[in-house]
């Protein structure tokens, strides 16, 4: 291994904040580089980035937010077994620079690869940064952003404006052409109960519309049987699955998409060019999905409904007025498109690489 040459990554807890890792790795691999993941064992990255290649180094770090007063303590306590550990992966890897993505891991790392001298920058997804980026960003060298809005949270003369990386498999697509309305539907990385719930109430509403439409739906594991269930009762044209890995296919065929509003997801929305109804997860913190939804909404490329105030009537007669009106679709399509930034990878592996301190 050798300091000129590789990126050590740290972070992950989310599919948001892990893809977005993915994505930058890949391009600092165009460059010439390796690299190396630092997370949890705890996060979803312990699932996705051994699949996506990587090598993945696992350190103790717990929750400090959301969490009760014992957890606290125990994270706490925790803290500097999680630094000597990172201070021993920064001594073994020697990278030229350490990314943190967000998430649990990226504390430690990018602390202690600062207070080691090597150059550490963070990315922030959302349009409301996270906790531990809000944290980072006063002692890193770099801070990449997605949105703008998010700017007022870090020293101006550190920010970059790239947009969010996203995995090279996602890509622009043509609007489909066929008639009725393909949708869909996908709560993140892990499903979502109480959106496929709300989802399948509105849909029952559409008995007369039923041979009209063709279904896609990222169940997630707990609801997988009973999404199932439901189409197959109604012979409504239907692909059930608890996670779909080739998640451009299936933005290829949508003429509408219903999902949550991570930050992956609303940039991967953006890429492919697809209008959408976004139902915030009610419980991410600070909630950031909201604000992520709010830019894409005012562009006029999607509609948002919080879940709590989501009526199964406002989303059935939401997809009748799409079946109705392609029109309206295809230049909410084209709006969504117009905020695309398909170069963050790139661009983000690039200022990486001249990073020198």
């Amino acid at each position: 291994m050798t300091q000129s040459k590789t990126l050590l990554i740290a972070g992950g807890g989310t599919g948001g904040h892990i893809f977005s890792g993915v994505a930058v790795a890949e391009k600092w691999q165009d460059l010439g580089g390796r690299v190396e993941f630092v997370g949890t064992p705890r996060g979803k990255e312990s699932e996705y980035v051994p699949k996506e290649g990587f090598q993945l180094h696992l350190i103790p770090v717990g929750r400090l937010k959301g969490t009760g007063v014992l957890q606290k303590i125990k994270t706490l306590l925790s803290i500097p077994k999680a630094l000597i550990k990172a201070y021993q992966l920064i001594k073994q890897i020697k990278p030229k620079v350490i990314l943190g993505i967000g998430g649990y891991a990226s504390g430690p790392v990018c602390l202690m690869g600062r207070l080691m001298g090597y150059p550490t920058a963070v990315i922030d997804q959302n349009a409301y940064p996270g906790l531990t980026n809000r944290t980072l960003g006063k002692i890193a060298h770099q801070v990449f952003l997605s949105f703008k809005e998010s700017e007022r949270f870090f020293n101006s003369k550190k920010v970059k404006i790239t947009g969010n990386p996203i995995r090279s498999k996602v890509s622009p697509h043509p609007y489909p052409s066929e008639a009725g309305l393909n949708l869909f539907i996908f709560g993140g990385s892990q499903g979502a109960v109480g959106m496929n719930q709300k989802v399948m109430d509105a849909i029952d509403q559409l008995k007369d519309n039923w041979d009209e439409l063709s279904v896609t739906h990222q169940a997630g594991k707990t609801d997988l049987d009973k999404v199932k269930k439901f189409y197959q009762d109604r012979k409504i044209k239907a692909n059930v699955d608890r996670f779909f890995w080739d998640i451009d296919s299936e933005y290829k065929k949508a003429h509408l998409v219903i999902c949550r509003s991570g930050a992956g997801t609303v940039t991967e929305m953006a890429i492919a060019g697809r209008p959408a109804v976004f139902i915030p997860f009610p419980y991410a913190a600070d909630n950031h999905q909201f604000h992520n939804a709010k830019a894409y909404v005012e562009a006029g490329g999607a509609w948002c409904f919080e879940q709590k105030d989501l009526s199964s009537k406002a989303l059935a007669d939401l997809l009748i007025q799409c079946l109705k009106s392609k029109e309206d679709l295809i230049s909410r399509a084209e709006k969504m498109k117009s905020l695309a930034r398909p170069q963050a990878a790139e661009d983000v592996a690039r200022e990486l690489w001249k990073m020198n301190v």
